[in-house]
């Protein structure tokens, strides 16, 4: 990045600029799969990355948004988008074995590469 001219006062801390960039490099390979990816599919792939295993209805109650919203977006980070078009393949969605009206919403290895490269560069860039 391009350098401010020395006169120039920066409003944030070392540490939060630091905050700010390793944000900004962990979140690339996401957007590196489709630059124009809506923001909702990081938060949502967030969620299911934070707690495995839960249904579209609780993952819908903890963002605050409709189910069928939240069904959309773990359509679109799955396998198949829901035009049945190639998705970002970052989770699937599986019936539950015991109780067939469930499913439960699972990070794949793709999705488990991708967290694994949040933590590397988190941690080389919030030491601390």
């Amino acid at each position: 990045m391009p350098k401010a001219h020395q006169s120039f006062k920066p409003t944030l801390t070392d540490d939060e600029r630091a905050a700010a960039r390793a944000l900004r490099l962990a979140i690339e390979p996401f957007y590196t799969m489709r630059p124009n990816v809506p923001l909702s599919y990081l938060r949502t792939f967030l969620m299911i990355a934070e707690e495995e295993g839960l249904g579209v209805n609780d993952y819908a109650r903890t963002g605050d948004i409709a189910p069928s919203v939240m069904t959309r977006n773990i359509l679109d980070i799955g396998s198949l988008n829901r035009h049945k078009e190639e998705g970002l393949a970052l989770v699937t969605n599986d019936r539950d074995p015991f109780d067939l009206r469930k499913h439960n919403v699972r990070v794949t290895p793709k999705g488990r590469a991708l967290v694994r490269q949040w933590v590397t560069v988190l941690r080389s860039y919030c030491k601390g």
